[in-house]
Parts: structure tokens; sequence; C-alpha cells
């Protein structure tokens, strides 16, 4: 394996402690690492697999919903998707991921290396127009992705999103959150980005510092919620 682009560096032994008393013996996403210059947490399979992902061939046709965990991720790609297939609603049978690739999805299932790399081989056929997520800041995707694909950067009240990332973490068993507390969970593990793609603040200042470039959309789940005849129309004209 080629190696990383990315610079990370080990939690301290306190961060350490603090994940292994909040997370259980199911987990699958206690070893995590910090990348310097600090963007969000990722699992250590993550970071080892950064070669893969910032060097993926991207194309202009391809369309990005990127976006912190728990922020209106799937209701976009959802929209997204209808709009780039003229309303097939019969096609949404299909799962979405298949219709619409999670990039760290393999490593965050702690695949096998082969069928990670299998993941990202199959990427490169996927015929275009391609919808990728991801929830990783622009300092760790492909250099030239807003200036070569269109993007949707959407961002929500981090209250709102620490809320929605407990219950998510919580209920996923390979998460494993054993701590019942949200008070905990939040000043303890949200707020210090102690869990997998954490790092809310670090996220929107990515997006935040992009929100003016031609192929990027940024907006927020609050306006999705106000208005979502508006954010479709405005979702058609940016990709049209």
């Amino acid at each position: 394996m080629a190696p990383s682009p990315v610079t990370v560096v080990e939690l301290s032994d306190e961060e350490k402690e603090t994940v292994n008393q909040n997370y259980g013996d199911l987990s699958t996403l206690k070893d995590l690492v910090r990348t310097v210059p600090r963007q969000v947490t990722l699992s250590r399979y993550i970071a080892t697999n950064m070669t893969r992902i910032m060097t993926m061939q991207i194309r202009p046709s391809d369309v990005w919903v990127v976006t912190p965990p728990k922020c209106g991720t799937t209701w976009l790609q959802e929209m997204t998707w209808l709009i780039m297939n003229d309303a097939d609603v019969d096609g949404m049978s299909t799962h979405l991921f298949e219709r619409s690739p999670f990039i760290e999805m393999p490593m965050l299932r702690n695949l096998p290396q082969e069928l990670v790399d299998k993941f990202f081989d199959d990427l490169e056929t996927i015929p275009s127009p391609r919808l990728i997520k991801t929830p990783l800041p622009f300092e760790l995707l492909p250099p030239d992705l807003v200036s070569v694909c269109k993007v949707f950067f959407c961002c929500r009240n981090v209250k709102d999103a620490a809320v929605s990332f407990y219950h998510h973490e919580k209920l996923m068993k390979h998460h494993d959150l054993i701590t019942e507390n949200f008070e905990d969970y939040a000043r303890n593990i949200y707020k210090p980005a102690l869990n997998v793609v954490g790092g809310y603040f670090e996220m929107l200042e990515s997006g935040w510092r992009k929100k003016d470039s031609a192929n990027m959309m940024f907006f927020w789940y609050e306006n999705m919620k106000k208005d979502q005849k508006k954010v479709i129309r405005d979702i058609m004209r940016h990709i049209s």
C-alpha cells in the first residue's frame, strides 16, 4: 500500500481512556487518530486508506454530497439522485449505497483490505454521472474536487447534529456506544471529537472556506426543512 498522504498522530492516553469508557467491546471504531493539521478524527483504518480516497479519479460529471455526520445527508442524497435520474421512483428500490457510494463505508464496516480495494476499483467503473457521499473535509479529498465536480455541502445546527449523532451511535452495533447520558456524550465525546469522523467545527470551517466556489452549493439543513421546494430548485440549477 502506498504511503498515506495524510499525517496522523495518536490520541493522548487520557483521550484513549475516555473512548474506552464510552464505547463497548463490540465497537470496531475505537482505534482513532487525529490528522495534522487537525481536521476530523479518523479511524486508523480510514487513515491507512487515505491514498485511495485522495487519488480517486474524479470526473466533471460527478456530483458530491459533503456533510458532517447527521446533517441531512441521506435526505440530500435522495433528492439529488431523483433529480439526476428523472424522478425514477422505482429505481429507489435499489439500496442507496449502490446508487450513491459512501466512500468511507468499507472502512467503517471494517471490511478486509481486499474488499476495500475492490470497492474503490469498482467505483471507477460506475457510469457517469456518479453521486458520491462523504463526511470528510475538503483537505482529505481529491485536491481538485471543487474545481472539477459539482459539490453540495450541507450543515446543521450543532446541537441538533450532536443529538442525532448520539442516537445514531446508540443504534449502530459496530459503534457500540454504551454511555446512557447525552450530556456526558456531548461534553466528553462529541465536543472534543473523540468519535469517528468527529470534528463538527473543523468540518464546517472546511466547507465555509469553499462556499463561494462556483461549483459549490453551501446551505443548511434548516433551509431544507423550511422550504424544500426552493432547495430542490436550487439543486436543479446547480447541477444543470
